[in-house]
């Protein structure tokens, strides 16, 4: 399931550097999970990595907030308790969307900047 949810991330952020180029430099994407070598999985998990970090942000103060964290999942995929918390306690600041699709990926991102 993972794999379908990493294809469907990196659809959304080719699509997003095609259609907002001149914000290319401010949306990417947060590699705080995924498969790696032990060794570097361990080192990451001393104090790079912070557990719940939603997968994509884009650095675009709008509507009062300072930007738009997004979150994608595939099929039946569900926020993770840690995704929850982050949300929770970063709300006051930042826009939040999960995105099943790419057609929910462009909404989130249309309904944000316009």
């Amino acid at each position: 399931m993972k794999q379908h949810e990493d294809k469907l991330q990196a659809e959304c952020v080719r699509l997003f550097r095609y259609m907002h180029q001149p914000l290319q430099w401010r949306f990417y994407a947060v590699p705080n999970g995924g498969q790696r070598h032990p060794a570097v999985a361990e080192k990451l998990k001393r104090g790079v990595v912070v557990s719940g970090v939603w997968d994509l942000f884009l650095s675009v103060p709008k509507k009062g907030k300072s930007g738009l964290y997004i979150e994608m999942k595939y099929g039946e995929g569900k926020l993770t308790d840690n995704q929850k918390k982050f949300q929770e306690e970063n709300k006051a600041d930042y826009e939040f969307s999960v995105c099943y699709t790419v057609d929910d990926f462009i909404k989130a991102i249309n309904d944000y900047l316009n």
